[in-house]
């Protein structure tokens, strides 16, 4: 080790003995401010003298080379960085609050003055700081914003939107279900109305999965939205597929079984668009979905029923077939929307 960097290491460890001992010396008082920064600067400045003597020292001469310029910028960007984190300082601390006139609690008739807050603000009032401005007025004297859920990120909120557009989707389907059986003799035309209102179910989905790809804050776990946008598909392709199966298997007219499992489909759609309408809060959403579930029990009265009676009849085996494929894609149909119901009760779970 060299005399200089020998010098740099004793005048180091002595003004961290000083810092050191100082309040035990000076019994909680403070070196006068040109005292304390000839201590803080003495040991940089001497480390500083070194680096340039021996970045640009030759024997006992100076010598002005590429390496004085190296120095030189390195001086000029460790300035422009301590700017940098000067204008930046906004972060670390907010700035102090102005004088507030006067502020009138609710629970009292007399209006008292609010302090401003000191220049140097404790922890305590720089929450309370941060929240007044975030929230636009005043907390009450005393209060910090304990308890208030004030996100520090928003929320994308859209999305609550496209779960009501998207069952109101499914809703339009199942109703066109119903008139579908209503009106058998137009057949194909609706069932080509229904192919409408299924792409138009795939668009929703889609634009719901690329808003998701691309929003930092979703509004609950992405796994579940993507877990209720797929089971909402699910209930528009049974929808479709029970048309499609009616046109295909050439059922000459539809049966009051079957009417009745497509009025159920229909009324647990309308509980689907009432509990989504409601997800936003995630409250009052439960009478939904368990009425959901109770009509879901219904259907499964209605189908065991009608197959019971489908294998009693004497039916021949390809009337049977045909009955009992469209009986269990209804049956199908009614048990996704079931699975609907049973995402959003995972959701609102989650967030109670």
């Amino acid at each position: 080790m060299s005399d200089a960097w020998l010098i740099v290491a004793v005048v180091g460890i002595g003004t961290m003995l000083i810092k050191a001992s100082g309040p035990v010396l000076l019994g909680g008082r403070r070196l006068p401010p040109r005292a304390a920064a000839v201590v803080a600067l003495l040991a940089p400045a001497l480390l500083a003298a070194l680096v340039v003597s021996a970045s640009v020292g030759s024997d006992s001469q100076l010598v002005a080379d590429a390496r004085l310029i190296g120095v030189g910028a390195a001086v000029l960007c460790s300035r422009c960085a301590r700017r940098s984190c000067s204008s930046w300082s906004w972060l670390r601390r907010p700035p102090p609050l102005p004088a507030s006139p006067e502020f009138r609690d609710p629970g009292q008739a007399v209006t008292r003055r609010v302090p401003a807050a000191p220049p140097h603000l404790p922890n305590g009032y720089a929450v309370r700081g941060a929240l007044e401005r975030r929230i636009g007025r005043r907390l009450a004297p005393g209060s910090h914003g304990v308890g208030m859920r004030i996100p520090l990120i928003p929320r994308e909120e859209k999305f609550f939107d496209l779960f009501i557009e998207d069952a109101a989707n499914v809703l339009a389907a199942a109703r066109m279900l119903e008139e579908f059986f209503q009106n058998y003799d137009e057949r194909e035309r609706i069932a080509s109305q229904l192919r409408d209102v299924e792409r138009r179910g795939d668009a929703l989905s889609h634009d719901i999965g690329q808003r998701l790809e691309h929003t930092f804050v979703t509004p609950f776990d992405r796994e579940d939205i993507h877990q209720l946008i797929s089971r909402l598909d699910d209930v528009l392709d049974f929808i479709e597929e029970v048309a499609d199966t009616c046109i295909l298997y050439k059922i000459d007219a539809p049966s009051p079984t079957a009417i009745e499992q497509v009025d159920v489909i229909v009324r647990q759609c309308e509980e689907l668009v009432r509990a989504l309408e409601k997800l936003r809060g995630f409250k009052g959403v439960s009478p939904h979905w368990i009425e959901i579930h109770r009509l879901e029990n219904e259907g499964d009265r209605i189908s065991r029923k009608a197959m019971a009676d489908l294998f009693t009849d004497g039916h021949d085996a390809v009337h049977v077939i045909k009955w009992k494929d469209l009986y269990a894609l209804l049956e199908d149909t009614i048990d996704s929307v079931e699975d609907v119901a049973n995402v959003i009760e995972r959701i609102v779970v989650k967030h109670a």
